[in-house]
């Protein structure tokens, strides 16, 4: 009876915290679309959109993986194997920085081609704000996964899902105090902050979970591991 107790709150804990989230986000686009207008309403939901998308991507199926690995490792009372399978999907989405920010010019310079109606400088902006946002949300993916596998679930879902409206929202208050409008590069720059701000203490609440999974290192992967990564991806 006990356990089924413990098991009802922890639902119910995972059920508000999503909800929470949910209003959070909702608040966000009344509050985005009244100081900003269908401008800055639309560049949150560019960058929202594109983030997610290109994260994932980057990802790879990283997230999927890392959850399995830490789940069993936390299952076998293992912290070793779990701090190695998270400190190396980190460091493998981490190296494709070069990448990103040759993708980011190229793109900058693409989106300068076919559009009038922006400055290269704010394509420019637009793209390399998505690159970066898009890094930190698949580090995001990563910590998260990990301590949902290491039985953490209401602290990931928290953070995962309430970081970024909270930021937001902060932002949003802020330039209201100030009589301010948030313009496109400042509303990109809350989007990154606040991807920022839940993937570092994401972090910190694995690193207090698990230990630091920076001193770890990897082995290199397996043939049938990467093909498995892919197919969860």
């Amino acid at each position: 009876q006990t356990l089924s107790q413990k098991t009802r709150l922890a639902a119910l804990g995972l059920a508000v915290s999503r909800g929470l989230a949910m209003v959070a986000q909702v608040l966000v686009q009344i509050a985005v679309g009244a100081l900003s207008g269908p401008v800055g309403l639309g560049i949150l939901q560019l960058f929202a959109a594109w983030s997610n998308i290109v994260g994932e991507i980057l990802a790879r199926g990283w997230p999927s993986m890392v959850l399995k690995r830490v789940s069993v490792a936390w299952g076998q009372d293992d912290r070793l194997s779990a701090r190695v399978a998270v400190g190396g999907a980190s460091r493998t989405i981490l190296r494709n920085w070069p990448l990103v920010l040759a993708a980011g010019v190229v793109l900058g310079f693409a989106g300068q081609l076919v559009s009038i109606n922006t400055t290269f400088l704010e394509g420019l902006l637009l793209v390399l704000a998505v690159l970066t946002g898009a890094m930190l949300f698949a580090l995001l993916r990563v910590r998260s996964e990990a301590l949902k596998g290491a039985d953490a679930p209401l602290t990931a879902v928290t953070l995962e899902n309430l970081a970024m409206p909270a930021v937001l929202l902060a932002l949003c208050l802020g330039c209201v105090l100030f009589a301010a409008t948030p313009g496109p590069a400042l509303l990109l720059l809350g989007c990154v902050l606040g991807i920022g701000v839940g993937c570092a203490w994401l972090g910190r609440a694995v690193k207090a979970r698990l230990g630091n999974t920076a001193v770890e290192v990897m082995d290199d992967e397996l043939p049938a591991d990467r093909e498995e990564r892919r197919a969860l991806w």
